[in-house]
């Protein structure tokens, strides 16, 4: 795939995660897959996905003091 799921209408900007590979097969192919099958399909055919990361908005100093 050469392009980011943003550019096919999904929310994530870069990271194609199995939820939204998922998704992508079922608009594209009508086939519906478990995250866990989606895995395994991607397992055999020898590519990657990438996990969610998550990052906590910097925290105010101010409200932090006691």
């Amino acid at each position: 795939m050469d392009c980011v799921p943003h550019e096919l209408g999904f929310t994530s900007k870069f990271n194609w995660t199995l939820q939204i590979i998922r998704g992508y097969i079922k608009n594209n192919f009508g086939k519906i897959y478990s995250i866990r099958g989606v895995s395994k399909l991607m397992h055999r055919m020898d590519l990657s996905y990438t996990k969610p990361t998550y990052t906590l908005a910097a925290a105010d100093e101010e409200k932090q003091k006691v």
